[in-house]
């Protein structure tokens, strides 16, 4: 998904994601679909909306929630075992490592959910949004 993923990172400064994330049956036409959120604990951990349409329809664990799921940091197309964290509705966040997962809205009709991603360092100063739309990079 090297075209659809955001990599966001504890930098200085930090970024952060505030966006719309599209399930994998929209490719096509989607913007995001992947966040890899990258922090110094050793674990990776990846942030995608699990839309239950087209090619995803068959999906039952998770569906039409935003998942969370952990893994070692390594090198990008290494083989490592995974883990399901979290599955997150409208209103829920979880939290990790120097940042909090967070779903504004799920939109059914559309496929898509709204999420924002903050670093530890932006809560209680402000959004993403003061940072930009998206201050995180492509993979």
């Amino acid at each position: 998904y090297d075209d659809k993923s955001i990599v966001i990172r504890v930098d200085d400064p930090p970024s952060c994601f505030n966006g719309t994330l599209h399930g994998i049956a929209d490719y096509p036409i989607a913007t995001t679909v992947l966040l890899k959120i990258e922090n110094e604990s050793g674990i990776d951990h990846f942030v995608n909306y699990n839309a239950k349409k087209g090619i995803n329809m068959g999906t039952q664990d998770g569906a039409n929630l935003v998942t969370v799921v952990s893994r070692p940091a390594g090198i990008r197309d290494s083989y490592a075992e995974s883990e399901l964290v979290a599955k997150l509705g409208v209103g829920e966040n979880y939290t990790l490592p120097g940042f909090v997962v967070m779903v504004e809205d799920v939109d059914l009709n559309d496929g898509v959910a709204r999420v924002i991603v903050l670093p530890d360092a932006l809560m209680g100063n402000g959004t993403c949004d003061d940072y930009g739309d998206d201050t995180s990079q492509k993979i």
